[in-house]
């Protein structure tokens, strides 16, 4: 079995858990002390009671009301306003920035004190 089929298995499990505590709740468990930081101990007041049903009824989405893949742009980078406002240039590709940082560091390892005692 791979490791998404029990993670899937595991999350199943664990909303069950959750919904059947809800209606537990919801039915006049006595567990308000584990439910909103215990602001309600013993049986939830009747309002809390129908909001836990609520709560524990599994609502049914189906994956074509979800519209999906998302569509994305070509370029969906973030853009700082404030940096263009104050004149900041822009920021280097990652490859290049990446490109830069290897270059240097290259660099400073051959010109270091370090470099030199351990060679």
């Amino acid at each position: 079995m791979d490791i998404r089929r029990v993670a899937a298995l595991l999350y199943a499990v664990m909303a069950a858990g959750v919904v059947a505590f809800q209606i537990a709740l919801a039915a006049g468990a006595p567990w308000g002390a584990y439910a909103m930081a215990g602001a309600f101990p013993g049986q939830f007041p009747p309002a809390l009671r129908i909001a836990a049903l609520d709560d524990g009824l599994l609502k049914v989405v189906s994956m074509k009301s979800l519209k999906r893949p998302a569509p994305r742009p070509v370029d969906s980078r973030l853009e700082c306003l404030l940096s263009k406002a104050i004149g900041l240039r822009e920021l280097p590709a990652w490859e290049d920035a990446l490109r830069r940082f290897i270059e240097e560091s290259a660099a400073e390892q051959r010109t270091s004190p370090v470099a030199h005692i351990s060679n």
